[in-house]
């Protein structure tokens, strides 16, 4: 069949294409650094960078407390360690030598006792994490290293004699989806190599075989180390299949893997005490309970709570259960006692948790959480055993709270009687009259719940007058499973006309009038943005995208990641499965002749998940198609997907968003 894609030849990294981007790349960056103001907006983004940014992981062992933080005048990310006698010592940093090469660290996690840190590093945001171990009160390094660390996914052992880890296939240069295809869980002891690491679970695992290709292993472990607990993510499906086994049992090929619970019981988050499994857990589209099984008898299950509201993850602390309980995008804490007695946890107001970085300190049972809000950066808390209230890590609060905004809510009306939910932030009196200038984001995908975070630029956006917007549209979890289900697969397309009909509303009640609207999305949030850019270009003034998927019936074939996505985009395995990718492909979608407006599309040089040709091969066929003289900008950064960007790349690309927005919506401090 002859091939109708006039620009297919994108997908393929030749030099041709890339000088084509880095051109592109020139021109973007002269347009945005050449707008009204925009030195002044670079100017804040830093301020609010150098004052205001606390820790991104914190975790604390009795009176100590260690920190990855981004270091004041440097351009790199450091470990820091502090105690109440002595000054914050540095246990290891990125050198501005290596943040240039775009060195970062992913993550850090301290021993049980504190006794170790270890920190995971990676290059210009390729995903291939490199483990070390570190003196956690010298920062001397032990030499001992893990490779192809992924997702973050590392659990010291109990007694610190070692750790688990996930791990792909494949080392530095070996293809990304070959690595994804085969995960391990294997178990590192300290003082060994890395090459006699044994493969617990895996193709290359002695024994039973418990999960398949392109699916997560996540491995946990009791803290008295005797139950080792695997919970199954079947590629980027929200519902896992998990299995225990004891530890002694774990290198021995005739004990098989006892599996506790399967995708029908939609299993969502683990956790593991001693001698149970906690698990949170649907027991029908409404409704999510705690449960906890015994490892010594997994048939016998009891649920400890049953929430009105959506759970999502889950912290085990001795004979107490911590949970996170979100009401649409706001994340509550919630303590559950053995006795099923539920209580509240207090939290600032306006403020929301960030699940993902619960941490416990089991030497004193203290909770560490990360707080979020919409127009301040992150603070860090504690919750000390039998409070009721979280209490502030001092050093750890951002300088740079205001009363001066306020955060509401409103429902826009789906062409199918679904009422969508918005978050609507903006400085408080504004709700009087509707807003000149309006940015509206939205996600929509896996069942993923984009909570309450902070930009420097969605701030200074909000400080020029400008109201934000998230729509939380379907294909996302706000509303629980349903909301995910509906659209998902063959009925993705709902998450593009969600999208469209939050616009709509919006529009009709006068928001923009005057100024203009401007929309944003990034990675799969790319298709409910790009959607409505090339199906009603005239309800928008400007759009940015951000590592989009823009050409989503390529993504199966196309990028490495590709087999991942079928279940939640759809597969062209089918004549009616490829009509509705074409039909939800924001690229094949572009009309000839269209007047589209204005639209910046960021891509990551080396990212390994969207394929950066997506992006510019969607930014050529518009500059073909548009009967607009509007700019139609590819700018292209050094990272990847999430990473590897430069403290200084960071501050750059934030002033570009907030200036292009408000130049194109015509706000006359940018005209």
């Amino acid at each position: 069949m002859e091939n109708t894609d006039r620009f297919s030849s994108f997908e393929v990294a030749t030099p041709e294409m890339t000088k084509w981007e880095q051109e592109q790349s020139r021109s973007a960056l002269e347009y945005l650094h050449g707008r009204r103001n925009f030195d002044e907006v670079l100017q804040r983004v830093r301020q609010y960078r150098n004052e205001a940014q606390p820790p991104r992981e914190v975790e604390v062992r009795g009176h100590v407390t260690f920190s990855l933080e981004e270091r004041k005048g440097t351009q790199g990310m450091s470990i820091l360690r502090r105690d109440a006698k002595s000054a914050p010592s540095v246990l290891f940093r990125i050198g501005d030598d290596e943040a240039s090469r775009r060195v970062q660290i992913d993550f850090m996690s301290v021993s049980p006792s504190g006794r170790f840190v270890a920190i995971g590093t990676s290059d210009a945001g390729a995903e291939e994490t490199i483990v070390r171990v570190l003196d956690a009160r010298t920062g001397k390094d032990h030499g001992d290293r893990a490779y192809d660390v992924r997702s973050g996914c590392f659990v010291w052992l109990p007694d610190e004699s070692g750790y688990l880890y996930m791990r792909g296939r494949g080392r530095k240069g070996v293809p990304l989806k070959d690595q994804i295809r085969d995960l391990s869980v294997a178990v590192h002891t300290l003082g060994k190599p890395a090459e006699q690491d044994a493969e617990v679970v895996g193709s290359q695992a002695r024994g039973e075989r418990i999960h398949g290709e392109y699916e997560y292993p996540y491995p946990s472990i009791s803290p008295n180390g005797q139950d080792i607990v695997i919970a199954v993510k079947h590629s980027l499906n929200p519902d896992l299949t998990v299995f225990t086994k004891k530890r002694n049992a774990l290198l021995n090929e005739k004990v098989d893997w006892t599996r506790i619970y399967d995708q029908p019981d939609r299993v969502k988050a683990t956790a593991v005490a001693d001698g149970r499994v906690l698990v949170v857990r649907g027991i029908d589209d409404e409704h999510d309970v705690l449960e906890q099984v015994s490892t010594g008898n997994p048939s016998a299950r009891r649920v400890l709570y049953t929430a009105n509201h959506t759970l999502e993850n889950l912290v085990s602390a001795g004979q107490d259960t911590y949970v996170v309980e979100r009401e649409i995008a706001t994340k509550h804490l919630v303590l559950v006692r053995s006795t099923s007695e539920v209580i509240p946890i207090a939290l600032p107001t306006g403020r929301s948790v960030f699940s993902d970085n619960l941490r416990l300190d089991r030497t004193t049972n203290t909770l560490v959480v990360d707080l979020r809000a919409w127009t301040e950066p992150r603070s860090w808390w504690t919750l000390a055993p039998n409070k009721r209230a979280v209490e502030p890590i001092r050093s750890m609060i951002s300088a740079s709270h205001s009363d001066a905004f306020e955060v509401r809510s409103m429902e826009a009306s789906a062409r199918d009687g679904q009422r969508i939910p918005l978050t609507v932030v903006g400085l408080k009196g504004q709700a009087s009259s509707p807003p000149k200038y309006v940015w509206i984001s939205g996600y929509g995908c896996y069942g993923a719940v984009l909570g309450p975070s902070f930009t420097a630029a969605r701030r200074i956006f909000i400080e020029s007058g400008g109201t934000y917007i998230f729509a939380h549209i379907r294909g996302g979890g706000e509303k629980g499973r349903t909301w995910h289900q509906q659209a998902r697969g063959a009925t993705k397309i709902k998450t593009v006309e969600d999208f469209i009909d939050s616009v709509k509303f919006v529009r009709g009640a006068g928001f923009g009038t005057g100024g203009g609207i401007f929309v944003s999305g990034g990675s799969a949030g790319a298709l409910p943005v790009g959607g409505l850019f090339v199906r009603n270009p005239e309800l928008i003034d400007a759009a940015y995208i951000e590592g989009g998927v823009l050409n989503v019936s390529r993504m199966e074939a196309g990028s490495a990641t590709g087999p991942l996505h079928k279940d939640e985009y759809g597969t062209n395995d089918t004549p009616e499965g490829a009509r509705r990718l074409r039909d939800l492909d924001a690229y094949l979608n572009v009309q000839d002749g269209q007047s589209y407006p204005p639209i910046l599309l960021r891509a990551g040089l080396n990212d390994p998940r969207v394929p950066r040709w997506q992006s510019s091969k969607f930014a050529a066929r518009v500059q073909q198609a548009t009967s607009a003289a509007h700019p139609v900008l590819f700018r292209m950064t050094g990272g990847g997907h999430i990473g590897g960007t430069t403290v200084d790349e960071e501050a750059q690309v934030e002033a570009e968003i907030v200036t292009f927005a408000l130049s194109n919506i015509r706000h006359p401090d940018f005209q």
